[in-house]
């Protein structure tokens, strides 16, 4: 059985890491395979492999401000050592003044 709280603990460093723009803390989040995928919320916004997947951080850590998440309800879903991640919150964008839905 997959230890959830670990699960939670590792995401929850990722947000992080986004909110202080850590680019190396953001790509230590992902698997540094050719086939790690990124799928954003918005249209266009995906990488795959790691290359990809750096670039994708540069270009949205390159813009003024930064985002910060908000997940407070998540479901996950764990096949070996892949999870998905079906969730509901909040995001704040680097040129807003308050939280919005976000659905993950």
């Amino acid at each position: 059985m997959p230890d959830f709280d670990v699960i939670d603990a590792a995401f929850d460093s990722l947000i992080e890491a986004i909110a202080r723009r850590d680019l190396s803390s953001t790509l230590a989040a992902f698997s540094a395979d050719h086939d790690a995928a990124l799928l954003g919320s918005e249209a266009g916004e995906s990488a795959r492999g790691a290359a990809a997947i750096e670039a994708f951080f540069r270009r949205i850590f390159a813009r003024p401000g930064s985002f910060r998440f908000e997940f407070p309800e998540r479901s996950w879903t764990v096949h070996g050592a892949v999870a998905w991640l079906v969730a509901e919150g909040t995001v704040v964008e680097p040129a807003g003044l308050a939280a919005k839905s976000y659905p993950g």
